[in-house]
């Protein structure tokens, strides 16, 4: 297959905190350190190695939202979310460079901090935070930290914190990849799976940083399936959608931000900050907060789920006794139990929104087929829960409806559920 292209821009076209607070450091951070006029560019991925030589490539040339083609993606929506991630990380790049242009003593000065801190065993980029919290992984503190601080003094500490964070982000992103390049290196372990080593050991700590093989190209795999990433990571089209969305205001805050830096609305990298907190922290506090209800909806759908299913099998169970069958298919055929699965979830996320109690668990069997009757109507399945539910009776009756859903246009399954 060939390697990854892309166009650049014509001169002519403009261009455990809260969940989401966990999720985006570890991605920012991580993506950081990986991370048409003009001829296009040839950037290798056909072995490990030569993925962490192009993240380089790509931050020396100036294409770093290319940096989010590096990056696996198990489904469509991941890869939608890469991609915007990707114009974010171009656009960040460009502040960089606004940054440095206009305030080059403070430029300078912010440089001689960081390589101070990391020389001093203290965490001086969002990628040394990430590390230092890995299951595991012990380490410094961060950045002004002030351990034991409460109320407004704790407050002022985080405030304080935070800017030193923006300001290491935003003045220079991609510092860390360009100083430590020489510390990575790419070990591969089977025919399609490697892992990046950062002198040697994994670069996170304990949870590491694989590749996998994928098409004949080599992709970075984020660890997002080890907690806590893997208790916040969205499971809907909604929850990927509000992360997409949060991230496009993490875009325009730059894109403001590059604008305030080259027209002289800032006197300063302190006051970019803090303007940094006034544009975005808003915007991204409805955004987090959408999340985490999200987030709640689906963590309670799953319970209710899982209560189901127990008394989905109880009552299969009691129907094949009832008709004297040896075994549960014989009695409540499979297609059946298949069609009620796919209906429960989305049947039982309704509730959950609306704020009403399922109880499964304390119903009776008469009351349990009242709802599976209810639901079957909702979807237009018509069968009978009075009479036989043996496959050679309701196997016609399901196929019907499943080839009328093939049939039905597009969004009229159950939507917003992967």
């Amino acid at each position: 297959m060939p390697n990854s292209r892309s166009v650049q821009p014509c001169r002519s076209r403009p261009r455990r905190a809260a969940p989401g607070v966990v999720l985006l450091v570890v991605l920012t951070a991580v993506l950081a350190m990986i991370g048409g006029c003009e001829r296009k560019r040839d950037y290798s991925q056909n072995t490990p190695d030569q993925v962490l030589k192009s993240a380089l490539e790509m931050v020396k040339q100036g294409e770093t939202e290319r940096l989010a083609g590096l990056l696996y993606a198990d489904s469509p929506q991941m890869r939608a979310f890469w991609d915007e991630t990707g114009v974010l990380l171009g656009n960040m790049q460009k502040l960089s460079k606004a940054v440095q242009a206009r305030f080059p003593t403070e430029f300078e000065e912010l440089r001689r901090e960081t390589e101070e801190r990391a020389a001093r065993g203290e965490a001086s980029s969002l990628l040394d935070l990430v590390r230092q919290s890995a299951p595991g992984a012990g380490g410094p503190t961060p950045p002004r930290s002030r351990p034991g601080s409460t109320g407004r003094q704790g407050e002022a500490a985080q405030r304080d914190q935070f800017r030193d964070l923006v300001n290491q982000l935003f003045a220079d992103p991609y510092a860390w990849l360009e100083t430590n390049s020489a510390r990575l290196s790419a070990e591969q372990i089977t025919d399609d799976t490697a892992t990046i080593l950062l002198d040697g050991q994994p670069v996170i700590p304990i949870v590491g940083l694989p590749m996998r093989l994928e098409n004949d190209r080599w992709y970075v795999v984020m660890p997002l399936a080890v907690p806590p990433i893997s208790e916040v990571m969205p499971r809907t089209d909604e929850q990927w959608q509000i992360l997409r969305s949060l991230v496009r205001v993490l875009n325009k805050t730059v894109v403001d931000m590059t604008a305030d830096v080259q027209q002289g609305r800032v006197s300063s990298m302190e006051a970019l900050a803090r303007n940094a907190q006034q544009k975005a922290i808003f915007p991204a506090a409805i955004a987090f907060a959408a999340y985490g209800k999200e987030l709640d909806v689906s963590n309670r759908v799953q319970r209710r789920v899982r209560t189901f299913r127990a008394k989905f099998a109880s009552w299969s169970q009691a129907r094949a006794k009832l008709a004297g069958a040896e075994r549960t298919d014989a009695a409540v055929a499979r297609s059946f139990r298949t069609a009620v699965e796919r209906l429960a979830p989305a049947e039982i996320e309704k509730l959950v929104r609306q704020n009403k109690p399922s109880r499964f668990d304390e119903m009776s069997d008469f009351e349990f087929e009242d709802v599976l009757a209810a639901w079957l109507r909702s979807a237009g399945l018509r069968i009978d829960l009075g009479q036989s539910l043996a496959p050679d009776r309701v196997d016609p009756i399901i196929e019907a409806w499943e080839n009328s859903r093939r049939q039905a246009p597009s969004g009229a399954d159950t939507p917003g559920r992967r």
